[in-house]
């Protein structure tokens, strides 16, 4: 029952990914993700139930093996736009540092 812990940081990984795909409105590849995430978990936890009569371990394994698959396809879809200016321009971190350095020494 260790595995549950791997569906820990897969689960923190696809809700990025589903947080970046709804911040480009790409809405489209969000739902798939999530069915694609239900349906094989569904689909996993039949086959694992019912065929191979594995008990919780079969829900935990189609936990892991659904979010997986989720990710997987978002992180192929999921293409990051090219930025066009730095967040901090390098000028700016120079001034934020410099002004208070100035306005200590001037004070002291």
């Amino acid at each position: 029952m260790y595995f549950i812990f791997g569906q820990i940081p897969l689960q923190f990984l696809f809700m990025n990914y589903t947080y970046l795909l709804i911040y480009k409105e790409d809405v489209k590849t969000y739902n798939r993700a999530l069915v694609i995430k239900g349906l094989s978990f569904s689909v996993i936890s039949i086959i694992l139930l019912f065929l191979f009569d594995m008990g919780l371990s079969s829900v935990v394994i189609a936990a892991i093996g659904s979010s997986a698959a989720a990710l997987l396809y978002s992180i192929h879809k999921f293409q990051p736009q090219e930025r066009r200016t730095r967040v901090f321009p390098l000028s700016l971190i120079k001034d934020m540092f410099h002004m208070p350095s100035n306005i200590y020494w001037r004070d002291h």
